[in-house]
């Protein structure tokens, strides 16, 4: 009788412990010996982790506990078992002590003991209700947890009529504080911002003004302050249809030349420097820059007298032994194959040879399908198209119109696809 009281008190202990930093999960497991359990905290929708625990189950019926004794930001975790792609995905907050229960392999059969927060949250993929949303909110207001919910509150709220958005976007963030640190670690943030900028027409001006009503609500030398800027310099680099040359050029020069922004992520930096450089110097909008180049019967070709003679012309820039050229060229020889026979349009593909010497040129053009495209190089020994053109490196694409005006920088299929076809 002692001795069931005693394992009913260390259970109780166990369940009820409530750790001052960091958190206490305990697991009670079945038929799962010889696993392992991974709890990562992670960010963003590719799943990005930056913190990891683990813990080893070596009965086939076992309690087994991890624990994390520093103070934790609180976010949503991902527990798997190693080795294993399907996952679950809890809420943390810092001090937590929470139980669940699992027999055999399959995550999925993950359940609550004692947590009503995560009892609603796991609810939520498969129902996604208005009623989850204000229940969490209501009792658990002060978790992590109340955070991703109120981002789905405002995903799931979207006006239908468009004539309402203008001021559902005005009004986006009042509830939510974008200084908050855990917001960018949450999963669902960069959809939210996603669905925020795009509430309204995407343009230069209307983009400028969203990102603005962001950026504007936190400190500038802040870390959400270079994670929003980040985002958003990504985003913008994705819009590839919208033309928001101007916003990214002006962004930039605002927070890194005139405001003297430092990033803590200097590759982050670096990613968006190399970009600027490659949107100031070939603007959309713009007509391109006009070089002479040659066939390899050394016939000179002038792009300003190829580009009039077509809707639409592509210029490639390659090194027959670029690793990220022999993987793109085969997909952009095969896409443009499809639109020159099928889109209507008048189209020219020029490949430019953006290497010092010419070995490998004409088994690549064979190799890609190339033999109808234009192919040209240069003969000059600095290269001083590439300054132009920005094409120190491969490969590069360049979809000029009839007038040679700069209509697209990306070498996305999908995107060259629709700008042609529409």
């Amino acid at each position: 009788m002692k001795k069931t009281l005693l394992f009913f008190l260390i259970l109780f202990t166990q369940l009820t412990l409530v750790a001052k930093d960091g958190y206490i999960i305990n697991f009670e497991t079945k038929n799962l010996q010889g696993k392992t359990i991974e709890i990562s905290h992670y960010y963003g929708s590719s799943r990005i982790f930056y913190s990891k625990n683990i813990v080893a189950i070596s009965e086939n019926e076992q309690s087994v506990s991890v624990k994390e004794n520093a103070k934790i930001l609180g976010g949503i975790y991902k527990i798997n078992f190693i080795g294993q792609k399907n996952y679950k995905d809890i809420i943390i907050d810092n001090g937590d002590s929470l139980s669940f229960s699992i027999d055999g392999i399959d995550i999925a059969n993950l359940t609550v003991l004692n947590s009503e927060k995560n009892k609603l949250f796991f609810l939520y993929p498969s129902i996604q209700n208005d009623s989850i949303i204000s229940t969490f909110l209501s009792n658990h207001s002060k978790s992590v947890g109340s955070l991703f919910f109120k981002l789905e509150a405002k995903r799931r709220n979207v006006p239908a009529y468009y004539s309402k958005r203008a001021e559902y976007q005005r009004t986006f963030w009042d509830s939510i504080d974008l200084k908050n640190d855990q917001l960018r670690y949450l999963p669902n943030i960069y959809k939210t911002l996603n669905l925020f900028n795009e509430l309204q027409p995407i343009n230069d001006s209307l983009y400028s003004r969203s990102m603005n009503q962001v950026l504007n609500q936190v400190e500038t030398n802040s870390d959400n302050f270079e994670f929003y800027l980040t985002w958003y310099f990504k985003n913008m680099r994705y819009q590839q249809l919208y033309y928001l040359d101007n916003t990214f050029i002006n962004t930039y020069k605002k927070y890194f030349d005139t405001l003297n922004i430092e990033f803590k992520n200097l590759s982050s930096f670096r990613s968006i420097e190399r970009t600027y450089d490659d949107v100031f110097a070939n603007k959309k909008g713009e007509v391109i820059s006009d070089f002479n180049f040659l066939d390899s019967n050394d016939s000179t070709y002038t792009l300003s007298k190829i580009y009039p003679n077509n809707d639409y012309t592509l210029i490639a820039f390659y090194d027959p032994y670029c690793s990220h050229c022999q993987k793109a060229m085969p997909k952009i020889s095969l896409l443009f194959s499809e639109l020159k026979a099928t889109s209507g349009k008048k189209i020219e593909t020029i490949g430019m040879l953006n290497a010092y010497e010419k070995e490998g040129w004409k088994e690549f053009i064979a190799e890609n399908n190339m033999t109808n495209w234009i192919n040209l190089y240069s003969k000059d020994p600095n290269k001083e198209y590439q300054e132009d053109f920005n094409s120190y490196s491969n490969p590069r694409f360049f979809l000029v119109d009839r007038n040679g005006i700069l209509v697209s920088r990306s070498g996305d299929t999908k995107i060259l696809y629709s700008i042609i076809k529409q």
